[in-house]
């Protein structure tokens, strides 16, 4: 993401996967629809007995339902946020919609990330980011504020410079997270470990690492890869 010609990076916060599978069955469970798929229903495949599967194919009936379920629990949402429905006409469910469009984007890019990263394993899911509310802050090092404000003080745009900061410092999306000795000691280790990391990036890392984030999003092609930190580059996915 960038602000004038700077980058920012953001980074996705820590989880635990298995607490938001439990919350998942449970929402499921209770929401209004058709009875719970039996032992027979658990083989059919989702895009036989489902309108309008494109992404989510190939999985059991019972599992399909089981990742509705985590969607919402992840997002904080209900199904009728994404959903063009309700709970008495369940055709309509097929109808695209454009948050079912991005859902099945983000679904393709946590599939692209587990795969790249991760040996397949489903450490990056839908809760990394969004933490049971589809407007989970983000964080960001401190040091960013200094990057973007570079271009417009150099222009002598006062006023772009205020909006800037004021994104930063008030936006409820970004957290901005200051540089402490820890940081600071972790940003050497990486510049150690990494020679040719310049110092600025080893500490916007280092941030990520000590805030237990575990995605790095960033148009940066020449960051390395830090074990435990998955590094996205932003432009392959928009």
């Amino acid at each position: 993401m960038r602000f004038g010609s700077r980058r920012i990076r953001i980074m996705g916060g820590a989880i635990g996967t298995a607490a938001v599978w439990l919350l998942s069955v449970a929402l499921v469970g209770g929401q209004a629809g058709p009875a719970a798929p039996n032992a027979a229903q658990s083989q059919l495949l989702a895009e036989n007995v489902f309108k309008n599967i494109t992404v989510l194919r190939g999985i059991p009936v019972d599992e399909f339902m089981g990742t509705m379920g985590v969607f919402s629990a992840a997002l904080g949402l209900s199904c009728e946020n994404c959903h063009t429905a309700s709970s008495n006409n369940w055709a309509l469910y097929g109808i695209d919609t454009p948050r079912k469009e991005t859902a099945r984007r983000m679904v393709r890019m946590m599939a692209d990330i587990n795969k790249q990263h991760f040996g397949g394993r489903q450490v990056v899911t839908c809760f990394t980011c969004h933490q049971g509310s589809s407007g989970q802050p983000r964080v960001t090092s401190s040091l960013t504020l200094l990057e973007v404000l570079v271009v417009p003080f150099r222009a002598g745009n006062l006023a772009l410079a205020e909006r800037y900061e004021a994104y930063l410092s008030r936006s409820q999306r970004v957290r901005l997270m200051d540089i402490g000795r820890s940081q600071l000691r972790m940003a050497a280790q990486l510049r150690a470990l990494h020679p040719s990391v310049r110092t600025p990036d080893a500490l916007q890392l280092a941030t990520a690492l000590s805030a237990g984030c575990r995605t790095f999003v960033t148009n940066d092609r020449d960051l390395p890869a830090v074990p435990g930190l998955a590094v996205l580059q932003l432009r392959n996915y928009l």
